[in-house]
């Protein structure tokens, strides 16, 4: 069963820092750069960034007969 690892910012954003199961990490995801005055498109780089990491981790979990094409 696959997994997102979070991680709270200072900023009060939590976002994905990695995609796990039980044998280790599949990836790991590059943190969102907060610059003073542009706290509007952090929120949105965050939001897409957890979006992106919970699409991948289903698509992870789904059962090989979900994944294969049907005939």
């Amino acid at each position: 069963m696959w997994r997102l690892v979070t991680t709270l910012t200072i900023y009060g954003e939590t976002i994905p820092s990695g995609m796990r199961n039980e044998d280790g990490f599949v990836c790991m995801f590059a943190r969102p750069t907060h610059w003073t005055g542009q706290d509007a498109r952090y929120s949105e780089e965050c939001a897409l960034l957890r979006k992106r990491a919970e699409i991948m981790c289903a698509a992870l979990n789904r059962s090989e007969a979900e994944r294969l094409p049907k005939e």
